[in-house]
């Protein structure tokens, strides 16, 4: 599929930038809506990371999913065409990141550059004829009455846009969490720390709002200035390191404030987190800040302790039932060590791609190994 990344990378570099100067780094998280049918389409965007489902409404039915758009795909073309309203609507499958671009600002940019414009609409035009295809396939998929050779999912029959729900940090958190007060000393810091076998411990007060963690690094300074008396340039170079070496209490040994993480978070985002921080585990809070558990880097990768089984009635159930609800029993789904294997034949090789994708995002897969094909017409 023709995508407007495919402009950038042909343009002149005066060109590219002059269109890049209208655009910028958005973030979508997971089940927001991006834009509704038939609001006014004043931005377009092109996928850097995550999927995007394209949805229509249907009187009587939920949101039928049309087609699902991945990385390097141009969502939005309405905005070229009066009166510039979406069509369909759009909602974030999973977290999103993409280029927003200024929908006007282009339109003004193609008409007064006539290389620019019909580099957009030559790009435009093909993502559409393509997307049409694959709406009309889509739709003769969800509506087309079923067969005696390609029965329809009884599930689908009723919910043809049941999705997977992306794993959360209350899936994989510990709730136990052994925490302390302000006024905990640092012997019994250490103790807590020697006793459950933890690198840090969350400080709480009042009904258990977290206000700081403490970890073992705030309590090496101790230690390593135990028999060893820093210059006044070294103490100017590490005052935190000095302060904390002089303090008994975790009000003052620990780091606040903490770097914490909501229930309904997802595992990606913690990870992100941890990795941006440098920090090995995280408290889980609610809106009020309050304690609910922990969730450490090991705690993310339970979900490759999956077995292959679940993951593959996971991938069948939610991605290949979901996406050829006619053709689904020519698929078959295997999984083994957490790479998952998709082969057969399928009606519509437009969403063989899409296929790959989606098995990607299934929580705790190793690897996909895509071998589909496209049914061959007569």
């Amino acid at each position: 599929m023709s995508t407007m990344h495919s402009i950038l990378e042909d343009m002149a570099p005066e060109a590219r930038e002059a269109l890049l100067a209208h655009a910028r780094q958005v973030t979508f998280p997971a089940g927001a809506r991006i834009f509704k049918e038939r609001q006014r389409a004043e931005n377009f965007w092109i996928i850097e990371r995550g999927t995007v489902e394209l949805h229509t409404h249907v009187p009587g039915r939920n949101d039928v999913v049309i087609d699902t758009l991945g990385y390097g795909e141009l969502l939005g073309w309405s905005w070229m065409f009066r009166p510039c309203t979406w069509h369909l609507g759009a909602t974030a499958a999973h977290d999103v990141i993409a280029l927003e671009f200024d929908a006007a600002a282009v339109r003004k940019l193609c008409q007064e550059d006539s290389l620019i414009g019909r580099s957009v609409s030559t790009a435009v035009a093909s993502v559409i004829a393509d997307r049409l295809d694959s709406t009309r396939t889509r739709l003769l998929d969800l509506f087309a009455p079923p067969t005696a050779a390609e029965p329809r999912s009884p599930t689908h029959a009723e919910d043809p846009v049941m999705t997977s729900t992306p794993y959360t940090i209350a899936d994989v958190m510990t709730t136990q969490v052994i925490a302390v007060t302000p006024d905990t000393g640092f012997k019994d810091l250490a103790a807590a720390m020697e006793r459950w076998k933890v690198t840090a411990l969350p400080v709480v007060e009042g009904e258990g709002r977290v206000v700081g963690v403490v970890s073992e690094a705030d309590l090496l300074p101790k230690e390593e200035f135990h028999d060893h008396h820093p210059g006044l340039m070294e103490q100017m170079r590490r005052l935190g390191d000095t302060a904390k070496a002089g303090s008994t209490r975790a009000e003052n040994l620990m780091t606040t404030p903490a770097v914490t993480i909501r229930p309904d978070a997802t595992l990606p985002q913690a990870a992100r987190l941890m990795a941006d921080r440098h920090i090995k585990r995280l408290p889980v809070v609610d809106a009020d800040g309050t304690l609910k558990g922990i969730v450490s880097r090991a705690d993310l990768l339970k979900v490759f302790l999956r077995s292959d089984e679940d993951l593959a009635a996971e991938i069948r159930q939610s991605v290949v039932e979901r996406l050829f609800p006619l053709s689904h029993d020519a698929v078959k789904v295997t999984v083994s060590q957490g790479v998952a294997t998709l082969a057969g034949q399928v009606r519509d090789r437009t969403l063989i791609p899409m296929a790959e994708r989606l098995t990607h995002a299934v929580e705790g897969v190793v690897d996909v190994r895509c071998r589909l094909e496209a049914q061959s017409r007569p």
